[in-house]
């Protein structure tokens, strides 16, 4: 959980230094900035499940911990798609309907959405 956090918050911090570079600002930070906080509620979820009697906690408080880790989890993943979907469906009307012209993917961009999951798996 710490692992997946932390890449998350690097990959915000690095988006943010390199906010100014072409690749960047084509990609939208802030829409780059949403699946890195998506990413990040999504492995807080994990936090849920990792205590037991052990560290003091009661029945009570374990069981609504058990209630949470699903919305947690979920809402991580709704935000990261919605996100996904509203560039993709932005892009679709701009790019192919308005204009008629292809897309193009930047690799870069790629690397580092997948980077920003690799901790989650």
């Amino acid at each position: 959980m710490g692992m997946a956090i932390a890449n998350a918050t690097g990959c915000c911090l690095w988006i943010w230094l390199m906010r100014n570079n072409k690749k960047i600002l084509a990609s939208q930070p802030e829409f780059l900035c949403v699946l890195c906080f998506g990413s990040a509620v999504t492995a807080a979820s994990i936090a849920m499940i990792s205590f037991d009697e052990s560290y003091g906690w009661s029945v009570n408080a374990l069981a609504h911990g058990c209630k949470a880790l699903p919305w947690c989890f979920f809402i991580g993943y709704l935000i990261m798609y919605g996100a996904i979907f509203s560039k993709v469906s932005l892009m679709f009307f701009t790019c192919f309907i308005a204009n008629s012209t292809t897309l193009t993917v930047n690799l870069d961009i790629l690397v580092l959405f997948l980077l920003s999951h690799w901790c989650e798996w």
